[in-house]
């Protein structure tokens, strides 16, 4: 009997011992996702990402930005957000790796299903929606280049300022309609079109910037050694300033280079046309087709 005591301690004791283990196990990788589902806060400003399984950084389904949390998404094709008239004033939105896609459609939407590598963070406060699409691993140039994070925004929409950053990666838009456009790009790129805007405000270190569509007050174009390119329908009257070094500027069919001085001319009129060049190419080229 008292054998069958001792085995049946010792079968307790080596139970007892992976049991530690686990437990141990299970709050680590707990902490690991909480801290995960904490950085991911959506539209709604404070609900969490459905179908996200951020610790391996893969999408299990495709995301949905909800404002109510208790919404079933089970099967759900439907990925739009709730939202009414006037909820998003301004846009501001970041990308570090991975590719964005500004899409159009009937209402507010976010939509992640297609990344692997990629996490995004978004948020909506005081009328402006935040977004960043980033990487844990950006020691790596090329990772994520295949995720696309895809935001689809309602047709014939106004926004007060619409705000790109791109540091790598890219991101493409059309049909934008803003009172003021800043795009700033350091190794990625920016690709929109039909873009209607009261001021611009583009600028490309190493990457490039391509904008069509119309500004009806001050288009500021700065370039260090990358590439910005606007297209624009050609007006019968502008006013513009340029300031070259080694690089180039493009106005409307007139090319200049190396000027090293600022050249300003109809300062008063608008459109006003304002290229600054390092050693890279700014170019306003005439688009009648917008």
């Amino acid at each position: 009997m008292k054998r069958v005591i001792k085995y049946c301690f010792m079968a307790a004791l080596a139970m007892l011992i992976p049991g530690i283990l686990l437990c141990v196990l299970g709050m680590i990788t707990g902490g690991v996702w909480s801290d995960a589902f904490s950085r991911n806060n959506l539209i709604s400003g404070t609900k969490p990402m459905w179908g996200w399984d951020w610790h391996w950084g893969r999408s299990t389904d495709a995301s949905v930005a909800v404002d109510d949390p208790s919404l079933s998404l089970a099967g759900s094709g439907d990925w739009q957000v709730p939202h009414q008239t006037g909820d998003v004033q301004r846009l501001d939105f970041t990308v570090e790796v991975g590719r964005l896609e500004l899409t159009l459609g009937d209402d507010f939407a976010l939509n992640t299903g297609s990344c692997d590598d990629v996490l995004v963070d978004s948020s909506r406060e005081n009328g402006v929606w935040t977004l960043t699409v980033h990487s844990d691993h950006n020691h790596s140039r090329n990772h994520g280049d295949g995720d696309v994070v895809e935001v689809v925004l309602p047709r014939d929409a106004w926004y007060d300022a619409v705000e790109l950053e791109c540091s790598a990666g890219s991101i493409t838009g059309e049909e934008l309609a803003c009172g003021d456009l800043e795009v700033d790009v350091q190794a990625g790129s920016v690709q929109l079109r039909r873009v209607q805007a009261d001021s611009m405000d583009l600028s490309a270190d190493a990457g490039s910037v391509d904008v069509s569509g119309t500004v009806n007050g001050e288009a500021k174009i700065e370039v260090n050694a990358g590439s910005v390119t606007l297209r624009t329908p050609q007006p019968e009257q502008y006013g513009y300033a340029m300031e070259c070094n080694m690089g180039q500027v493009e106005l409307f069919g007139d090319v200049s280079s190396s000027l090293y001085k600022r050249v300003v001319e109809n300062e008063d009129l608008r459109p006003f046309f304002d290229l600054e060049v390092n050693t890279g190419k700014a170019a306003v080229r005439a688009d009648d087709t917008l």
